[in-house]
């Protein structure tokens, strides 16, 4: 534990230091009007902030500055006399507190110094990573709750400003130590480690985990917890972080009988000297005995036991785990399951246990993995975890009581939903992901309450699809579009489609913010498209339909984008409309309107005569500043709209582009103009690229580039002659993609590129329209 704080201390030194040369150091005013720099702190919980860190332990830690009133001073510059770097004394926190988080995180060629866990900090993991004292006061007065208190027992300074920290620990006292006798923290505690028992046991390690498990070192941890909550308000001598040192003040104040007191601490510098050694052989942060014979043998002789006459040393061993193991349990079922308050304190006197509302018991007594398996669900031991953790959270999160009352109002209909559902394991796991992300249960909870049908159309997409199911999560904002779109109305028309995802474009301050704003309306038109498939509201044809008209409009949207970007630098190209226009060709799934959830894009792009150049920069002096060859213009427009719409963040592109089909593949120009296409498919083109342009649409851009595109392609399609051997030619390469795409001889099923599959019935249509095309247009 010194040694984190140690290495604590000097990674915020170093980060201090990096940071103060960028921004300046940061001040606030006190409300007398005097200027103060604004300290920051690092405080320790759990083992840390009790001095009991194992080998391999992570830390818990809260950051904390002194204001959010204020900012940095700023660097400032040696010759001009300015200012520069000035940040609000929150984000320099923020920033300060991510670098000292890598400093202590990053792996190097040494290893790492210390895991770090912020979870315990106000608002968990949705919380920023550093807080004001005022914000962390406001938080633990309004929302604080008792497990909340129950970790800042173990709150410490560990490093930075001294003052700080004991502001800190001044600021929280009254909050976990109460004046008055608190009983109810009693109730609150039995819960947490109801959660943790049916954690592990859906794990099936409960009686391996020393930590976790009952008699392990958590039971010993909420036993002593229990009397520090409930008494240390009126007992200061209770207010310490250690265990130990708690331990020694309870037995100190006759609330347990010296030889229980004795016991526990036996116990727990027994199960410590396990952990550590445990985590030591491997360096991990494990708590969990090993499960073999040998391994078990092994840790015995770590800890000392020797094999006598008639006992092994792992027989030793275990038996005196199970004694320590056995008087925790005793001494804590005594505390918890009886409902009593700990008596010493008020000899004679029994205080009731508080009662626990009836939502609380709705799924926390009834909601066993016995109790899913009527509804379909092929691991009800996962899926009723996840439940649980839904509604009430990891132990040490907070989730607000409303939050509660709403997850059980939607609980049945969840599970009524799941009957239709083909995977509702699939769909809970989605749910509670979504959950996780989307700002807060009990806005989540409450929006999905206000519409059964779009409760049932989310699980269903939970249920059905990964890749809709990630939409949702990584747009949760994306539900409040649903409720306001009535979106079981027809969808739009493809004027009316463009017109909006254009205006959600137009929410960008840049080029590159404007695709982002493009993807996020593409992604959120495709969910809504996608919950309408799987209501029913569409059938298969209408969705593919629907997929493709926003393929349509959102290359639309992206070239306008594009086109503005460009022409803002270099003017607009020099030349009549079909001479400088450009043009975006369909060609697949797009070409033909099916487009289907995750096709890619299989495009060409086009321009008129690639001679003359742009009329330069708007607004220049002279006017011709900025000016370049057209051809330069076209491929600088190409490559915007491909690099916009196909960003390198899968989580952020809006659609995969497939660019080889233009003339030449590959080693071809990325745009190419008409003239270079027609000698192209007049002299180099190959019978696959007729099947190819079959199925080629105009998209966007000039209608009459579209236009003489779609004259060159037809001239080769149906009125080229055809090679002798095009029918043959056709069947050696749909047998090459069965063969080496397809693989079905090593017992794939693929019913695109299988015999049989969707491909062949492509090429049965495209051999039949360029045969008889020719007499029949």
């Amino acid at each position: 534990s010194r040694l984190a704080d140690a290495t604590l201390e000097t990674a915020l030194r170093i980060a201090q230091a990096e940071l103060h040369e960028r921004y300046g150091k940061p001040r606030w005013r006190n409300p007398a009007g005097r200027r103060l720099a604004c300290e920051y702190a690092v405080i320790g919980m759990g083992k840390l902030g009790g001095q009991e860190l194992n080998f391999s332990s992570d830390i818990d830690l809260l950051f904390i500055y002194s204001s959010d009133e204020g900012e940095t001073a700023g660097v400032r510059d040696p010759y001009t006399g300015r200012r520069s770097g000035i940040i609000t004394n929150h984000e320099f926190s923020v920033r300060l507190t991510q670098r000292l988080i890598q400093l202590m995180t990053e792996t190097t060629g040494e290893g790492h110094v210390f895991r770090i866990d912020t979870r315990l900090r106000p608002e968990g993991a949705q919380g920023a990573l550093a807080y004001s004292l005022r914000s962390c006061e406001v938080y633990y007065e309004s929302w604080g709750e008792i497990w909340e208190r129950q970790a800042l027992i173990k709150a410490r300074l560990c490093a930075g400003s001294a003052d700080l920290g004991r502001d800190f620990q001044e600021m929280i006292r009254p909050f976990i130590y109460r004046r008055t006798l608190d009983i109810s923290a009693l109730d609150e505690i039995a819960h947490i480690k109801d959660r943790i028992n049916t954690q592990l046991a859906a794990g099936g390690r409960g009686g391996l985990n020393i930590k976790l498990g009952e008699g392990g070192i958590r039971e010993i941890e909420f036993i002593i917890q229990s009397y520090q909550l409930i008494y240390g308000g009126k007992e200061p001598i209770l207010q310490t972080p250690n265990s130990l040192q708690a331990l020694l003040a309870i037995k100190d104040l006759g609330f347990l009988p010296i030889a229980d007191c004795v016991a526990l601490a036996e116990a727990y510098v027994f199960l410590r000297d396990i952990e550590h050694r445990v985590q030591v052989t491997h360096g991990l942060q494990t708590h969990d005995l090993p499960a073999d014979p040998h391994g078990l043998t092994v840790l015995a002789r770590k800890m000392g036991f020797r094999a006598s006459e008639g006992e092994s040393e792992k027989g030793a061993f275990e038996a005196a785990l199970k004694d320590h193991q056995e008087i925790v349990v005793r001494i804590f079922e005594s505390l918890f399951r009886r409902g009593d308050a700990p008596p010493p304190a008020e000899r004679g006197k029994e205080a009731p246990a508080p009662e626990r509302p009836e939502s609380a018991m709705t799924l926390e007594d009834s909601l066993s993995p016995s109790d899913l398996a009527p509804y379909n669900f092929a691991d009800p031991a996962a899926s009723s975890t996840l439940l649980r953790l839904l509604r009430n959270g990891e132990p040490f999160q907070h989730i607000s009581a409303r939050a509660k009352r709403l997850f059980d109002e939607l609980l049945p209909r969840l599970l009524y939903i799941t009957l239709d559902l083909p995977d509702p394991d699939r769909a809970v796991a989605n749910l509670y992901r979504f959950a996780e992300k989307g700002g807060g249960r009990e806005a989540v909870f409450s929006l999905l309450g206000e519409s059964e049908r779009v409760f049932e159309a989310l699980l269903k997409v939970f249920g059905s699809s990964d890749y809709l199911s990630e939409i949702a999560i990584r747009q949760p904002g994306i539900l409040d579009a649903i409720f306001r779109e009535g979106w079981l109305a027809r969808p739009k028309t493809g004027d009316a489609l463009l017109a909006e995802i254009q205006a959600a474009a137009r929410k960008g301050t840049s080029m590159e913010t404007r695709f982002t704003s493009l993807s996020e309306a593409k992604r959120g038109e495709e969910l809504l498209i996608g919950m309408r498939s799987l209501l029913g509201e569409d059938d298969i044809l209408a969705t593919l339909a629907d997929l493709t008209r926003l393929a349509d409009a959102v290359l639309g949207a992206g070239l306008a984008i594009a086109e503005e970007e460009i022409d803002a630098l270099y003017g607009a190209p020099s030349g009549g409309a079909e001479a400088a226009g450009f043009a975006v060709i369909g060609l697949g799934k797009l070409g033909s309107g099916d487009m289907n959830f995750g096709s890619d894009l299989d495009l060409i792009f086009t321009c008129g005569t690639p001679d003359g150049e742009t009329s330069g920069r708007s607004g220049a002096r002279p006017p011709a500043f900025g000016a370049i060859p057209n051809h330069e213009y076209y491929f600088k427009l190409g490559a915007a709209l491909r690099d916009g719409l196909s960003a390198p963040d899968a989580g952020e592109r809006a659609y995969e582009m497939d660019l080889r089909l233009r003339p030449e593949g590959r080693e071809g120009s990325l745009v190419a103009p008409l003239d270079q296409i027609g000698r192209y498919l007049d002299a180099r083109a190959e019978s696959w690229e007729r099947q190819a342009l079959c199925r080629a649409r105009p998209i966007a851009g000039s209608p009459e580039v579209g236009k003489a595109f779609m004259s060159l392609a037809a001239r080769f399609v149906y009125e080229s002659p055809l090679p002798d051997d095009f029918a043959a030619g056709i069947a050696r390469m749909r047998g090459r993609m069965e063969r080496e795409l397809a693989r079905e001889a090593e017992g794939n099923i693929d019913i695109k590129l299988g015999r049989g599959g969707i491909t062949d019935i492509d090429f049965i249509v495209q051999f039949l329209q360029i045969t008889a095309g020719r007499e029949n247009p």
